[in-house]
């Protein structure tokens, strides 16, 4: 197809500065398909009025054009509803995080709250073994110790918030660790999980997490959820 360049080229520059925005991707994609496939009929005017009388437009070109330019245009809605469907998702997802808000969970970790007096962590160990319990505050300074025989499998610890001589402690973050031995004086393995009642909901980062007080718990750690006694 040959085309009278004097007449396309004021056309294809008048039309070129056209343009498009939008608040989301894919608005702001449709909006400029919308544009642009004015300025496309335009352009295909424009050739049909400047081209060669003895080569006219090719037919099945003219056909083949529009339809990759149909092919666009349902990608853009597919894209679209796509959008639609993943906020639905995330409205969801954000509804079900909401619900733990109020809840006691158990998530793995050693640093939980002592709220009104109370801090508690569950444990499981592999075999019986006499440990060895230390709390330390958030500056990391030891404020509990206690000998403590371990029974095989999981378990719970429960502190008063009272230091080793007797003293009451604040309320705030507090770490547990446990170094336990069995009968034959070989150390064993506790692993430790930290509970709480969750008092709010982080968005604010990449990955949602729950808090206890400061600690952010990300929801993946949780082992166990259950209504706060």
């Amino acid at each position: 197809m040959s085309i009278d360049p004097t007449g396309a080229s004021s056309a294809v520059a008048s039309l070129a500065s056209k343009s498009s925005s939008s608040t989301s991707q894919a608005t702001k994609d449709a909006t400029s398909l919308a544009d642009n496939y004015e300025m496309f009929l335009q352009l295909l005017t424009v050739q049909l009025q400047n081209q060669n009388p003895l080569e006219p437009m090719d037919a099945d070109k003219f056909a083949e054009q529009l339809t990759q330019y149909s092919s666009v245009e349902q990608q853009i809605k597919t894209n679209d509803h796509l959008e639609s469907i993943i906020n639905g998702i995330s409205a969801s997802s954000t509804g079900a995080l909401v619900s733990y808000i109020g809840k006691e969970i158990e998530a793995t970790g050693e640093t939980t709250v002592l709220r009104n007096g109370t801090a508690a962590w569950t444990y499981d160990v592999k075999s019986a073994a006499t440990a060895t319990v230390t709390i330390t505050n958030s500056a990391g300074a030891a404020v509990y110790t206690d000998q403590v025989t371990l029974e095989q499998g999981g378990g719970a610890f429960v502190w008063n918030g009272q230091t080793t001589s007797g003293r009451t402690v604040e309320d705030g973050e507090y770490t547990i660790n446990i170094e336990a031995q069995d009968a034959a004086g070989n150390a064993v393995t506790v692993s430790t999980a930290l509970t709480g009642i969750v008092d709010e909901v982080d968005m604010s980062g990449g990955e949602a997490v729950l808090k206890i007080g400061d600690i952010k718990v990300p929801v993946g750690n949780v082992t166990a959820i259950r209504d706060a006694s």
